[in-house]
């Protein structure tokens, strides 16, 4: 027996009623953000190879990826589709149809030549399929998606979160969360009472499991997503309808939230192991004279049924003196 019947023997059992249970549950749609992950770690072996020489990890995470093919195709011939014979017959005849200058009596001069015909062969192939185009792109955007997600649970956004931190000299907010002041509008733009400016604006951090806490304000607050992974607002509007915002670029997000004045609202990551950097502008300028934290207690008079929100996004009473 080869190495490669060994592998699909043992894909074979563990997908076998005897199996191992999350095997059993893979699907098509499940595997894909395994195999694009074990793409990316071998990318970064083959960086480590580059940089050290080591080749184990390499070897390590090629197999990894051989494992998500061969998965694939075991489940493909459970389903009557193809097997993974198939699948190395499809792409060696693919490989031997486009190099006729090596298989075949074609004869190359260039390597311009070369790169010229590839390009035509791979053209002449894909008469009539233009239509899976579409699909191709889409694949690009939940490709970059999933691997995304892989980060957040990888930790390596938080990573990201910490540098940013540094990078922008942001500090803690009474509310949660990291700030710091990019832009106070000039006097001569106009003030209003006590001398306060028409606008400002914060760079604002949220990671991980931070929350900025159930506050209210007297301006109207925009707020602008940067990167990382998005954030629920939970807005509780001055008739007392409770209402989300999604902020990010998200198919069910927007990148801009308007917050208007006196709406008590809260904010949190999507994912835990995330992160989000925004910009808030607010409208006049933000002066923690018309900031008050709302605590539990009088959220939780008011809105009982919301005691489990109320109990993460809001901060004890005792906690909430500025």
């Amino acid at each position: 027996m080869t190495k490669i019947d060994e592998l699909k023997k043992t894909v074979e059992i563990l997908r076998s009623e005897n199996g191992c249970p999350w095997d059993r549950a893979s699907t098509f749609e499940t595997l894909k953000r395994y195999l694009l992950e074990e793409a990316a770690e071998t990318a970064g072996a083959v960086n480590i190879f580059s940089d050290t020489g080591n080749t184990e990890f390499l070897k390590e995470e090629l197999g990894d990826v051989l494992l998500q093919i061969v998965m694939y195709s075991r489940i493909a011939e459970e389903k009557n589709l193809f097997e993974l014979d198939d699948v190395i017959s499809a792409v060696n005849e693919k490989m031997i149809s486009r190099h006729p200058h090596v298989f075949g009596d074609d004869r190359i001069v260039s390597e311009d030549e070369l790169n010229r015909k590839w390009e035509l062969k791979k053209q002449k192939e894909k008469e009539g399929l233009e239509w899976t185009e579409k699909y191709t792109e889409e694949a690009f955007r939940e490709a970059h998606q999933l691997l995304n997600k892989g980060q957040y649970r990888k930790g390596f956004m938080l990573a990201q979160a910490e540098e940013l931190k540094k990078r922008y000299h942001l500090s803690k907010h009474p509310e949660g969360g990291w700030f710091s002041e990019v832009y106070t509008a000039p006097g001569e733009l106009g003030t209003l009472e006590k001398n306060r400016r028409i606008a400002g604006s914060i760079y604002f951090l949220l990671e991980g499991n931070d929350v900025s806490h159930f506050h209210v304000i007297d301006t109207d607050e925009i707020w602008y997503y940067h990167s990382g992974c998005g954030l629920d607002i939970t807005c509780i509007n001055p008739d007392g309808m409770w209402t989300v915002k999604h902020l990010g670029t998200e198919e069910n997000a927007e990148p801009m939230a308007l917050i208007p004045a006196g709406t008590i609202f809260a904010a949190e990551c999507t994912e835990k192991n995330g992160y989000t950097l925004m910009s808030c502008v607010t409208v006049p300028s933000f002066s923690y004279s018309g900031f008050r934290l709302v605590p539990q207690e009088e959220l939780l008079s008011v809105y009982p049924q919301h005691k489990y929100k109320i109990a993460v996004l809001a901060f004890h009473e005792k906690d909430t003196a500025l």
